[in-house]
């Protein structure tokens, strides 16, 4: 009997081994990667069926982003907003402004991410709206002469 109980233990301690060799090995997905400088180039219609004129640069890097965004004819500079970010295993960006605001549209659920070459597809899991963003470096003159940050709920929430 205590011959058959050894021999169990010992055929547990092997499985246990095995099993973690197993999911020690398994890489963990952590989603697409969408480092980079982005220009938005379409909304999928949103901003031109609200006549509103929109640009917005966003650039990603090491879980943080910083975005700026001019929205309206009559604003002259672009504003500036950061905090950071995350890509999910299932290619769900989410993330928090600098001022703690969930990133993600209105109910801060995320955008589904899709990366196709040079072209970066974010579509808001809650309301299905599309942006779409085309690698671009961001200009110089954008980033001196943007509005220094300010809480994302100073401005309708930004176009990711």
């Amino acid at each position: 009997m205590i011959k058959m109980i050894r021999n169990f233990l010992y055929f547990l301690a092997a499985s246990f081994l095995v099993l973690g060799t197993v999911s020690c090995s398994e890489k963990i997905d952590t989603g697409t990667d969408i480092s980079g400088q982005w220009h938005l180039t379409d909304t999928g219609g949103l901003i031109e069926d609200q006549n509103m004129a929109i640009d917005v640069y966003i650039s990603f890097d090491s879980g943080n982003f910083s975005l700026y965004q001019k929205v309206g004819e009559d604003l002259l500079r672009y504003w500036y907003y950061d905090g950071t970010y995350s890509v999910s295993g299932d290619n769900v960006l989410t993330g928090r402004y600098t001022d703690g605001t969930r990133l993600g549209g209105a109910r801060g659920l995320g955008y589904s991410v899709s990366l196709s070459g040079d072209e970066l597809t974010l579509t808001e899991v809650a309301s299905g709206e599309v942006s779409v963003y085309r690698r671009a470096e961001i200009p110089s003159d954008v980033i001196d002469n943007a509005v220094p940050p300010v809480r994302s709920g100073d401005r309708p929430a930004p176009v990711l």
